[in-house]
């Protein structure tokens, strides 16, 4: 096998219930040479099973700008009891009468919440209050105040399954909390909720199909399931740049365009069907500035 695909890949992994997605990076970390970098784009928290996308190598420049990907997730969402957590892992609150439900009912809840909508993230959550973060301040009985947060719910399906229990199919955008979206959508139908189980099953085009189970993987197999930067990179609206760019971005300096660009992208520079160059940029006002170098063909370098 050609070892030298590890630079520059995405790795697809099936994170189980029960680690941290800081466990799945270390164990990941184990199987590759000393010292290469090995990152997420997107944390699970310990009770959800699903996709964990990793950054290998170099790609782990690409990480941050990746957690805009688009994810889905199936959940099973439990009316009539809310846990500290919001999920399965935590201590009993609240209990409350379950109304019956209409087809009617759900269908007007779920509409409510298509699109976007402002979401307060949960007290255990990673969010920082007064320099610490939220779940330290919970877990010590401390109220936790949270602001809003703007999210968006591009798809939203809800299904009842047993008089007090939902399956929920969404695709959201990145900062939503799936415990969260649980508690509103329990209190929309006058009632509190909780999730029982989350699973990530698609994170932009990659699916669980296409994942990697950690706990039998080899150091062999990695080629086998990793994706190529340029695939996962597909999934974002092209710029097209005329390639003069690319000499003003290697020494540092603007570039000026006429064409209409987002605030902030990535400049993917080819060469046939292989990258030569990809750069993060921020456009203003017809001004293209060149924010970071992430990837340069070694023969360029």
């Amino acid at each position: 096998m050609n070892q030298a695909w590890y630079p520059f890949v995405f790795l697809p992994i099936h994170k189980p219930v029960g680690p941290t997605s800081h466990d799945m990076v270390a164990r990941v970390r184990r199987l590759l040479p000393r010292k290469t970098k090995v990152g997420h784009t997107g944390t699970l928290d310990p009770f959800a099973s699903g996709i964990l996308l990793m950054a290998v190598g170099k790609a782990t420049k690409f990480a941050d700008f990746l957690h805009e990907l688009p994810k889905q997730y199936m959940a099973e969402i439990r009316l009539g009891v809310r846990t500290n957590t919001l999920d399965p892992t935590g201590e009993e609150d609240l209990t409350m009468p379950v109304p019956a439900l209409t087809p009617e009912k759900l269908e007007a809840v779920r509409q409510s919440f298509l699109g976007p909508y402002d979401q307060i993230p949960p007290a255990f959550s990673a969010k920082k209050v007064q320099g610490k973060k939220s779940y330290q301040l919970a877990r010590k009985n401390q109220a936790v105040d949270l602001p809003p947060k703007r999210v968006t719910l591009h798809e939203l399906e809800l299904t009842q399954n047993a008089p007090d229990r939902l399956m929920c199919r969404v695709v959201c955008s990145t900062g939503t909390y799936v415990r969260a979206l649980a508690r509103d959508i329990g209190e929309a139908l006058g009632t509190c909720a909780s999730l029982t189980t989350l699973v990530r099953d698609k994170v932009g085009d990659v699916s669980l199909d296409a994942c990697a189970d950690v706990d039998k993987l080899t150091f062999e197999e990695l080629g086998r399931w990793s994706l190529p930067v340029s695939q996962v990179l597909s999934r974002f609206p092209e710029v097209a740049l005329p390639h003069r760019a690319y000499t003003f971005f290697i020494e540092g300096r603007p570039f000026h365009t006429d064409q209409s660009l987002p605030s902030e992208f990535l400049a993917v520079f080819k060469r046939g069907e292989e990258m030569g160059a990809v750069f993060r940029c921020k456009a203003d006002k017809g001004t293209v500035a060149p924010r970071g170098l992430c990837y340069l063909a070694p023969d360029l370098q």
